[in-house]
């Protein structure tokens, strides 16, 4: 499906409860749907942020089974692109909260 599918089909949904959202999630991963494509579904029904969205997904009992791989494939595609944008980084901010950590990149000014 395209991004403006999913997001159609997000938004005819009725938002849900957690526990419906939950059965959903179960329905789209059966369906074919890949985890991106569901956190996009939860992001646009639920109408929040893109992390909160992820943060459902990867915990619903859909997709618990696969949080390893996808946190540390993200870990590894974070510092994949730190690696190779080193010399244009004037500084990285981590800011710790109790159910995230923010990660802020400052690229350097052009002269």
């Amino acid at each position: 499906m395209t991004t403006q599918e999913i997001e159609r089909l997000a938004k005819s949904d009725k938002s849900k409860s957690i526990g419906d959202l939950d059965l959903k999630l179960k329905e789209l991963k059966l369906a074919g749907y890949r985890i991106l494509e569901c956190i996009l579904y939860v992001k646009t029904n639920q109408n929040c942020s893109l992390m909160d969205a992820k943060s459902i997904v990867i915990n619903s009992s859909a997709w618990i089974d696969s949080k390893e791989d996808f946190v540390q494939h993200q870990q590894e595609q974070i510092e994949e692109f730190l690696d190779v944008a080193k010399n244009e980084i004037e500084s990285i901010q981590h800011n710790y909260y109790p159910n995230k950590t923010k990660v802020s990149v400052r690229r350097k000014t052009k002269e």
